[in-house]
């Protein structure tokens, strides 16, 4: 007899919960980042492994639309949990740089992985998905290292916090321009992939400064939020209600909720909001990771010539390009080559947000599946790769040196 759908889905996050959390804590004791063991907890569990395994002509685990849900919402959260970490002000004190950069960045990627394709003989749509799909980076997945290090408050941990986030906000909505024209046959052009971009930045803008005014104010004014529960339950509110105000303008949900959490970052209900939000994340965040992991075909490594060509070609380029795009940049600004270095590599790490401009150009038959199976993989493997290596370079820097910085150098914090 089949189970509830919804029963289903509780039993599955349940155990994708149970083996993240165990191999998580299992990882730091072999010098490996928690993070890859709840990847790893979703490649077990996935459809590949055990959820492979057929019981009465049924998956013996099936990850359904319901827990992909339960994943989102951990994206929210995290995107949220990093917002703050940042106030309005120094965010402010930092100037346009975030937004030139974030555009150089996330252009180089862009430009390499259309020219590359084109050269490769894809059509030009598909190689507009592979110059997004390289252009993405992981905010969730770098968040989650950065904690896991105890580096968040380093002055290039915060740039790429911003970096990432800006990034998301305009190639996200890119991708959404590129698949409306392509859909109603309109020509794509340079002024209008501009045009895109500015808008973007303008109600991302917006976004934030209106909710880092608007927020505040509430909290200072509003006496019922000191009672019990009712600061907690307006943070939750405030997260995914600006997460759907964004989708709403045309941007990523996870752009506003990064966009309330600096909003609350700057009024006096931060300690217990922060407190909060630790104690959820305990739930939602392991389960993003596993199920991240849960789309791992490690078999399709094996699937052909052309996947594994497309593979090589496409991982080089996508971290050659951010270390160019990122790397160098962050390298001047922050005049310390080693955190240019590891701003660069952190960028490189593809994540969701990759796979998710995939999985949408698949479903508008943009890309084929042997492309889509073969850009999976190398989002994929900078997924699992980004945090092997910057463990190595964020344990050279004495945690002891963080204590010692200024106030006025952490308002640099995006520089």
């Amino acid at each position: 007899m089949p189970l509830d759908p919804v029963l289903s889905a509780i039993l599955v996050i349940c155990l994708l919960l149970a083996l993240a959390k165990i191999l998580s804590q299992l990882f730091p004791k072999i010098r490996l980042p928690g993070v890859v063991g709840e990847l790893l907890a979703g490649v077990i569990l996935g459809p590949y492994v055990v959820g492979g395994i057929m019981l009465d002509g049924k998956p013996l685990i099936e990850l359904g639309p319901l827990v992909s849900v339960f994943a989102y919402f951990g994206m929210i959260i995290a995107l949220f949990r990093a917002g703050l970490e940042t106030t309005f002000a120094e965010f402010k004190a930092a100037g346009v740089k975030p937004f030139a950069m974030a555009a150089v960045g996330a252009a180089v990627p862009f430009a390499a992985g259309f020219y590359i394709s084109s050269f490769l003989g894809f059509p030009q749509e598909t190689g507009m998905i592979v110059g997004l799909a390289l252009a993405q980076d992981s905010v969730v997945v770098i968040i989650r290292i950065l904690e896991e290090l105890k580096m968040m408050q380093l002055r290039d941990a915060k740039m790429i916090v911003s970096l990432a986030v800006v990034a998301d906000a305009m190639s996200l909505s890119l991708l959404t321009l590129v698949i409306s024209m392509t859909v109603a046959q309109i020509p794509i052009t340079v002024g209008r992939v501009t045009v895109t971009f500015a808008r973007s930045l303008m109600i991302w803008l917006v976004l934030v400064a209106g909710l880092a005014l608007i927020i505040p104010y509430v909290v200072r004014k509003v006496r019922a939020l000191e009672k019990e529960g009712v600061i907690e339950t307006a943070a939750t509110v405030t997260c995914f209600g600006s997460a759907a105000l964004s989708v709403v303008v045309g941007l990523s949900p996870l752009v506003g909720a990064f966009a309330a959490g600096m909003g609350l970052a700057g009024s006096k209900a931060i300690k217990r909001v922060q407190e909060y939000i630790e104690k959820i994340s305990l739930i939602f965040i392991p389960v993003l990771f596993a199920s991240m992991g849960a789309r791992m075909d490690l078999a399709s490594f094996l699937a052909g010539n052309e996947i594994l060509v497309i593979v090589a070609v496409f991982f080089v380029t996508e971290v050659v390009t951010k270390l160019i795009g990122y790397g160098f940049l962050a390298s001047y600004v922050l005049e310390d080559r080693m955190a240019g270095l590891r701003v660069g590599l952190a960028m490189t790490c593809m994540g969701e947000e990759g796979m998710l401009v995939l999985t949408i150009g698949l479903s508008h038959s943009l890309i084929s599946t042997s492309i889509y199976t073969g850009m999976m993989l190398v989002s994929l493997l900078t997924t699992i790769i980004t945090p092997l290596i910057l463990r190595p370079l964020y344990s050279r820097i004495e945690f002891s040196s963080l204590k010692e910085t200024k106030p006025n150098e952490r308002l640099q914090i995006s520089t």
